[in-house]
């Protein structure tokens, strides 16, 4: 406690820096480049998109669309501010802080590789599997899908009369909103790989309770629908 009272400003982001630089092989593995976590992310995400704004799945669909190809409704979405790091985002890349210089050139200089970027995956599984291996389709599926659901909730909104700044925002936080942290969380996740995300999830479905009425009676028919799920298997196992 001691020590870390008597750091520095600069001392306590290197430290931060370096901890977000060894996690980001674990972020890129366990999110980005996983296709089960993508899939799995894809069905989250459309629930919540229905919860939140009452988007039906062929409009989340169409919003994936949108988002893969890289059309006018996604240019507009990220030219309104909706973009969440599209070149950054799962693959954000750490501040280049002398501290965090230091302990790549020790790694490299020992025999080993700074795993930072989708470049270095790539680098290391070609190394691996001694042939040639691309990841930037699986890169785009996984931007497709984080999204889709925000450019189908920023059309929605622009059809409701919204200015494109507000409906860039509803785009944003129709899911979770990466960017949306105070300072302490966003400190603890530089550490903690998806602290704020988990923090964020929770805060979302509170917010949404909160704030919408018919977000509210929307969250109550699919619990009620899983609840009735669930008491259907449980009274008839198989």
């Amino acid at each position: 406690e001691k020590a870390v009272n008597t750091m520095t400003t600069e001392q306590i982001q290197g430290w931060q820096q370096i901890a977000q630089g060894l996690n980001q092989s674990l972020r890129l593995g366990a999110t980005a480049l996983n296709p089960a976590f993508l899939a799995t992310n894809a069905g989250a995400d459309m629930l919540q998109a229905y919860m939140k704004e009452g988007l039906r799945p062929p409009e989340v669909i169409r919003g994936y669309l949108e988002a893969f190809r890289q059309g006018p409704d996604y240019q507009r979405f990220i030219g309104a501010g909706g973009g969440y790091g599209q070149e950054g985002g799962f693959f954000a890349r750490a501040g280049k802080l002398p501290q965090l210089e230091k302990l790549e050139r020790q790694i490299r200089d020992s025999g080993g590789i700074v795993v930072k970027t989708p470049g270095d995956v790539l680098r290391v599984t070609k190394d691996f599997l001694g042939g040639a291996v691309t990841l930037a389709p699986l890169r785009k599926v996984g931007e497709a899908i984080e999204t889709g659901p925000r450019i189908a909730a920023f059309r929605k909104a622009v059809g409701e009369g919204a200015t494109e700044a507000v409906a860039a925002l509803r785009g944003r936080r129709v899911t979770i909103d990466f960017s949306r942290a105070g300072t302490t969380v966003r400190s603890l996740n530089y550490i903690v790989p998806f602290f704020n995300a988990r923090v964020q999830g929770w805060l979302q479905i509170g917010r949404v309770l909160r704030d919408d009425p018919m977000a509210r009676l929307r969250t109550a028919g699919v619990l009620t629908a899983a609840t009735a799920a669930y008491a259907w298997n449980r009274a008839f196992p198989e």
